[in-house]
């Protein structure tokens, strides 16, 4: 989000019909100081702009369903298409000018032109851009970006009397200092678990920390899906956010070496079999990445006549990258 995210913050609220003390209210803040942020005599912190930006968002949606008779949004008539004019269309939805300009790339000097409906270089070029932005953006239809495993590796963050890693100092470093979380033996198990140069386990619900001896391998922190979101949960009780967790990981020099990032896809930006059709018939192009993987699964026979819909299809799968490789995409059904 870039600095200025609040120069339209006002006319926003006004598109909305909320009044300042009511906008307030919902990101808990005083009415004065929501409108001293309004007017840009106060820094918002990052946690009341991703507030403001979401209620905001929550609110567009709210307006849309009334305005708007849909069943689940019908994606080939989207609403914002009975919008002429692009600023109008923008503040339907709660989008801030901000958020087109890092979408699109577009020079904020050209995004206001095009608002007052001035005729600029590659005009119709820009429109359809801000179009697809919106189609993607449009709140009826939220999609959702969830980190969904991670494993980190630490070095040694406490020293013993002989120079080698402290167990309990490290593991305790990290669950206080890097997660935030107290470490207490009553909630938390240990085990002498053993795995490849790991020698002891803890975990707190989906959350495990794994020491070893070696200094290169240190402590590694895994949260698989489960984890992730009950440690998401702790994140919001700090009032953080996973990207100051990840640099809050930085400082304490830890290595990432796994992320998987999942984004759910609930307006079909794709489709799975139709892209699998066409890396049969030779007709995709996925550039440096050679190692591309499909799998399409059916109902077994004995269920095929108890199908609804007539139909063996179940689900499809593609793979692209190579389990080696730094980067690989998955997306499936």
């Amino acid at each position: 989000m870039v600095d200025n995210w609040n120069i339209d913050l006002e006319e926003r609220r006004k598109f909305l019909g909320l009044t300042q003390e009511a906008l307030a209210e919902m990101v808990g803040v005083s009415r004065e100081h929501f409108g001293l942020v309004e007017r840009g005599r106060e820094v918002a912190s990052p946690r009341l702009q991703r507030s403001i930006e979401q209620e905001l968002k929550v609110q567009a949606q709210l307006c849309h369903c009334e305005r708007i008779a849909c069943e689940d949004c019908d994606e080939d008539n989207p609403p914002h298409l009975h919008i002429e004019g692009i600023k109008a269309k923008r503040l339907a939805y709660g989008v801030s000018r901000a958020d087109i300009i890092w979408g699109i790339r577009i020079p904020e000097c050209q995004l206001q032109a095009l608002e007052r409906g001035e005729q600029i270089e590659a005009y119709e070029d820009w429109r359809e851009a801000i179009d697809s932005f919106l189609y993607v953006y449009r709140p009826r239809c939220p999609k959702q970006v969830l980190i969904d495993y991670v494993t980190i590796r630490f070095p040694h963050t406490v020293k013993n009397v002989t120079g080698d890693g402290d167990e309990h100092g490290c593991i305790k470093d990290i669950w206080e200092n890097v997660l935030g979380v107290q470490m207490n033996h009553d909630f938390m198990y240990r085990e002498d678990k053993k795995l490849h140069n790991y020698t002891a386990l803890y975990q707190l619900f989906e959350i495990t920390l794994r020491f070893s001896p070696k200094f290169d391998s240190g402590v590694l922190l895994e949260m698989r899906g489960a984890g992730c979101r009950t440690f998401e949960a702790m994140l919001k009780a700090q009032g953080r956010s996973w990207y100051d967790f990840f640099e809050r990981c930085l400082e304490k020099q830890g290595s990432i070496t796994r992320l998987d990032i999942a984004v759910d896809d609930t307006i079909g930006l794709l489709s799975i079999p139709e892209l699998i059709e066409k890396r049969k018939q030779g007709l995709t192009d996925f550039g440096r990445m050679q190692a591309v993987e499909f799998h399409e699964s059916t109902l077994p026979d004995r269920l095929m006549e108890e199908s609804a819909e007539g139909t063996a299809d179940m689900g499809a799968t593609l793979t692209i990258g190579s389990p080696r490789s730094p980067i690989r995409f998955c997306f499936y059904e």
